[in-house]
């Protein structure tokens, strides 16, 4: 559902994303961890989504901790079919 950049920095760097997804009433809810490694104490982590037409539908910042979470809802979301059952909408992060 997500492609995930990861951006290298001399502040330090995601070491790892976990992205959970909930589905209910015509909508997705992301639940999008990621841990980070901290060399300085000035770090932001930057979250964009973009839907399949390439327009940015959310965009959050934070101070980067040992472990940000963040919680995206996406209403009326495009479904990705099986190959030869649909289309294949792709969101990017």
């Amino acid at each position: 559902m997500a492609r995930h950049f990861l951006e290298s920095t001399d502040v330090g760097y995601i070491d790892d994303v976990h992205v959970a997804q909930q589905h209910k009433d015509n909508k997705v809810i992301l639940n999008i961890t990621c841990k980070n490694v901290l060399i300085t104490n000035d770090a932001i982590v930057q979250l964009i989504i973009t839907n399949p037409q390439g327009i940015v539908i959310g965009k959050y910042v934070d101070k980067a901790l040992d472990q940000n979470m963040f919680i995206v809802e996406i209403n009326n979301p495009e479904l990705w079919w099986p190959v030869g059952y649909g289309e294949q909408p792709l969101y990017k992060s």
